[in-house]
C-alpha cells in the first residue's frame, strides 16, 4: 500500500506540475496569438494623395482670360471637392499659378486597384461652368506613382499638372518622371 501511496503522490505531483506548465504555455501562447492578430498589412496599408501642382494658361490659348476660376475634383462620380472656390483665382493668358494642393485619396474611391476621377477648371461669372475637364482612370494605383498633364484639345502647352502618388513618396528626378497626358 505504501508503494501505491507513493505512486499516487508522484502521479498527483507530476500531474500538478504538468498542469501548471500547460496553463503557463497556453497563457503565453494566447498572449503571443493576441499580438499576431494584427497583420502587418494593416499597418503598412498605402495612403495615396493627389498633388495638384500648377495651372497655366498659354498666351496663345483658345481659352480666354478669366476673372475667377477654381478647380473641382470629383471622385467616385459623386464625391466633389472644390479647390479655390472660396477665393477664386484670376487666370489670364500667359499666367502660371502654383496651386500646390495635396488631397488625400479616400480608400473607398480606389476600386480594383484603380482610381477614376476628374478635374475641372471652373469659371465663375453670371453662372458657374466647367471650362476644361480632365478625366482620368489611373490603373494599378498600388504599383507606381505617376504624373499627369491636362491640355486643352488642340494645344500643346499643359493647362494643369498634377501627380497621383503614395503619400509621402517624393517625386523622382524630373528626367525620370513618366508623364501621362489627357
Amino acid at each position: 500500500m505504501k508503494i501505491f501511496a507513493k505512486l499516487d503522490t508522484f502521479f498527483i505531483g507530476t500531474a500538478l506540475v504538468a498542469g501548471i506548465i500547460s496553463i503557463s504555455v497556453s497563457k503565453f501562447g494566447s498572449f503571443m496569438h493576441k499580438e499576431s492578430r494584427y497583420p502587418s498589412s494593416q499597418s503598412s496599408k498605402k495612403i495615396y494623395e493627389l498633388h495638384i501642382q500648377n495651372l497655366a494658361l498659354s498666351e496663345f490659348s483658345k481659352l480666354q482670360s478669366q476673372e475667377k476660376v477654381f478647380l473641382r475634383a470629383t471622385f467616385d462620380k459623386d464625391s466633389v471637392i472644390d479647390i479655390g472656390s472660396a477665393q477664386p483665382w484670376p487666370l489670364n493668358q500667359g499666367d502660371s499659378l502654383e496651386i500646390d494642393y495635396k488631397l488625400d485619396i479616400n480608400d473607398a474611391w480606389v476600386k480594383n486597384d484603380q482610381l477614376e476621377f476628374k478635374l475641372e477648371l471652373m469659371g465663375e461669372g453670371w453662372f458657374t461652368m466647367a471650362l476644361v475637364r480632365c478625366a482620368q482612370v489611373a490603373k494599378e494605383v498600388s504599383s507606381y506613382n505617376r504624373a499627369y498633364t491636362c491640355t486643352i484639345p488642340g494645344e500643346k502647352a499643359p493647362l494643369l499638372t498634377y501627380r497621383l502618388a503614395e503619400k509621402g513618396v517624393p517625386p523622382p528626378n524630373k528626367n525620370q518622371l513618366p508623364v501621362a497626358s489627357n
